[in-house]
Protein backbone atom coordinates (compact mmCIF):
# COMPACT_ATOMS: atom_id res chain seq x y z
CA UNK A 1 0.00 0.00 0.00
CA UNK A 2 2.62 2.55 1.04
CA UNK A 3 6.08 3.04 -0.36
CA UNK A 4 8.71 0.54 0.58
CA UNK A 5 11.01 3.46 1.41
CA UNK A 6 10.51 2.80 5.12
CA UNK A 7 13.23 5.21 6.19
CA UNK A 8 11.42 8.19 4.65
CA UNK A 9 10.35 10.58 7.37
CA UNK A 10 12.69 9.10 9.98
CA UNK A 11 15.23 11.88 9.49
CA UNK A 12 16.22 13.66 12.67
CA UNK A 13 14.02 16.64 13.50
CA UNK A 14 10.83 15.34 11.88
CA UNK A 15 9.52 13.63 15.02
CA UNK A 16 7.21 15.36 17.52
CA UNK A 17 8.85 16.51 20.73
CA UNK A 18 8.17 14.27 23.72
CA UNK A 19 7.97 15.57 27.27
CA UNK A 20 10.37 14.29 29.93
CA UNK A 21 7.50 12.49 31.69
CA UNK A 22 6.35 10.65 28.54
CA UNK A 23 7.05 7.10 27.41
CA UNK A 24 6.86 6.24 23.71
CA UNK A 25 4.12 3.75 22.82
CA UNK A 26 3.89 4.08 19.00
CA UNK A 27 6.13 5.91 16.55
CA UNK A 28 4.71 6.36 13.05
CA UNK A 29 6.69 8.52 10.63
CA UNK A 30 5.38 10.05 7.40
CA UNK A 31 5.15 7.84 4.35
CA UNK A 32 4.31 8.05 0.68
CA UNK A 33 2.44 5.87 -1.77
CA UNK A 34 4.08 3.87 -4.51
CA UNK A 35 3.26 5.07 -8.00
CA UNK A 36 0.72 2.24 -8.46
CA UNK A 37 -1.12 3.10 -5.24
CA UNK A 38 -1.22 6.84 -5.79
CA UNK A 39 -4.69 7.30 -4.22
CA UNK A 40 -5.42 10.39 -6.33
CA UNK A 41 -2.21 12.16 -5.39
CA UNK A 42 -2.69 12.06 -1.60
CA UNK A 43 0.51 11.41 0.30
CA UNK A 44 1.21 11.30 4.00
CA UNK A 45 4.82 12.39 4.10
CA UNK A 46 4.18 15.62 6.00
CA UNK A 47 2.73 14.20 9.24
CA UNK A 48 4.66 12.32 11.90
CA UNK A 49 2.62 10.72 14.71
CA UNK A 50 3.63 9.49 18.13
CA UNK A 51 1.46 8.01 20.85
CA UNK A 52 2.91 8.50 24.31
CA UNK A 53 1.95 7.63 27.87
CA UNK A 54 2.39 10.25 30.55
CA UNK A 55 3.98 9.31 33.86
CA UNK A 56 0.88 10.42 35.78
CA UNK A 57 -1.57 11.03 32.96
CA UNK A 58 -3.16 9.16 30.13
CA UNK A 59 -2.17 8.68 26.53
CA UNK A 60 -1.43 11.49 24.09
CA UNK A 61 -1.24 11.74 20.32
CA UNK A 62 1.68 13.94 19.31
CA UNK A 63 1.65 15.28 15.77
CA UNK A 64 4.31 17.20 13.89
CA UNK A 65 3.71 18.64 10.43
CA UNK A 66 4.56 21.70 8.37
CA UNK A 67 2.33 23.89 10.52
CA UNK A 68 4.03 22.94 13.79
CA UNK A 69 3.29 20.50 16.58
CA UNK A 70 0.04 19.44 18.24
CA UNK A 71 -0.77 17.41 21.35
CA UNK A 72 -4.08 15.61 21.59
CA UNK A 73 -5.25 14.02 24.85
CA UNK A 74 -6.45 10.44 24.30
CA UNK A 75 -7.33 9.87 27.96
CA UNK A 76 -6.79 6.55 29.70
CA UNK A 77 -8.32 4.54 26.85
CA UNK A 78 -6.43 1.24 27.08
CA UNK A 79 -8.83 -0.41 24.60
CA UNK A 80 -7.79 2.13 21.94
CA UNK A 81 -4.10 1.46 22.62
CA UNK A 82 -4.60 -2.32 22.56
CA UNK A 83 -6.50 -2.00 19.27
CA UNK A 84 -3.77 0.14 17.72
CA UNK A 85 -1.19 -2.45 18.78
CA UNK A 86 -2.98 -5.11 16.70
CA UNK A 87 -2.68 -3.10 13.49
CA UNK A 88 0.18 -3.19 10.99
CA UNK A 89 2.18 0.04 10.96
CA UNK A 90 0.60 1.45 7.77
CA UNK A 91 -2.94 0.90 9.08
CA UNK A 92 -2.03 2.33 12.48
CA UNK A 93 -0.64 5.43 10.72
CA UNK A 94 -3.93 5.90 8.85
CA UNK A 95 -6.01 5.47 12.05
CA UNK A 96 -3.85 8.06 13.86
CA UNK A 97 -4.26 10.37 10.87
CA UNK A 98 -8.04 9.92 11.03
CA UNK A 99 -8.05 10.66 14.80
CA UNK A 100 -6.03 13.81 14.12
CA UNK A 101 -8.48 14.98 11.43
CA UNK A 102 -11.50 14.23 13.63
CA UNK A 103 -9.97 16.24 16.47
CA UNK A 104 -9.18 19.22 14.24
CA UNK A 105 -12.63 19.15 12.64
CA UNK A 106 -14.25 19.04 16.09
CA UNK A 107 -12.19 22.02 17.24
CA UNK A 108 -13.19 24.02 14.17
CA UNK A 109 -16.88 23.13 14.57
CA UNK A 110 -16.77 24.18 18.23
CA UNK A 111 -15.08 27.49 17.41
CA UNK A 112 -17.59 28.21 14.66
CA UNK A 113 -20.56 27.47 16.93
CA UNK A 114 -19.16 29.69 19.71
CA UNK A 115 -18.41 32.53 17.27
CA UNK A 116 -21.97 32.37 15.94
CA UNK A 117 -23.40 32.33 19.46
CA UNK A 118 -21.44 35.41 20.57
CA UNK A 119 -21.98 37.24 17.28
CA UNK A 120 -25.76 36.68 17.55
CA UNK A 121 -25.77 37.76 21.21
CA UNK A 122 -23.88 40.94 20.31
CA UNK A 123 -26.23 41.80 17.43
CA UNK A 124 -29.30 41.18 19.64
CA UNK A 125 -27.87 43.18 22.55
CA UNK A 126 -27.54 40.17 24.86
CA UNK A 127 -23.75 40.27 25.22
CA UNK A 128 -22.88 41.93 28.53
CA UNK A 129 -19.65 42.87 30.25
CA UNK A 130 -18.63 44.16 33.65
CA UNK A 131 -15.24 45.29 34.93
CA UNK A 132 -14.08 43.17 37.84
CA UNK A 133 -13.51 45.23 40.99
CA UNK A 134 -9.83 45.92 41.62
CA UNK A 135 -8.74 44.18 38.41
CA UNK A 136 -7.99 45.11 34.84
CA UNK A 137 -10.07 42.21 33.51
CA UNK A 138 -13.74 42.01 32.55
CA UNK A 139 -16.44 39.42 33.09
CA UNK A 140 -18.30 38.73 29.83
CA UNK A 141 -21.54 36.74 29.52
CA UNK A 142 -24.59 36.24 27.36
CA UNK A 143 -27.75 37.44 29.04
CA UNK A 144 -30.79 35.53 27.91
CA UNK A 145 -33.96 37.57 27.59
CA UNK A 146 -36.71 36.93 30.16
CA UNK A 147 -39.69 35.33 28.44
CA UNK A 148 -43.25 36.58 29.18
Amino acid sequence: MFSTRVTYGKESGREPTMGEDETLVFDEHGRIYDEEGCNYGVCYQSHYFRVTKGKYGGYRLLVKHGGGEERIDLGHNQVLIDSLALLPSDYRYRVLSALHHLYRDGQQDGRSAMELRYRTAFINGHLKKRKRPGRESYKVWIETPIQG
